[in-house]
């Protein structure tokens, strides 16, 4: 029931972001902000970042 819950407001939050342009943000429900790419895609925009690693291991 929760997880159909979370995914119905993920839905519902994407849907919200369609008719922004290519350089506005949206949040969704996890207010991760939302970029939509030119072919009209939707895209998380985080990153986890490399900082902690090591030279070697990259």
């Amino acid at each position: 029931m929760e997880k159909k819950f979370i995914a119905m407001l993920v839905c519902v939050a994407l849907m919200g972001c369609i008719f922004v342009s290519a350089q506005d943000i949206c949040k969704t429900v996890a207010n991760v902000p939302m970029v939509q790419l030119n072919n009209g895609v939707l895209m998380p925009q985080f990153g986890l970042g490399t900082f902690m690693q090591s030279s070697g291991s990259m």
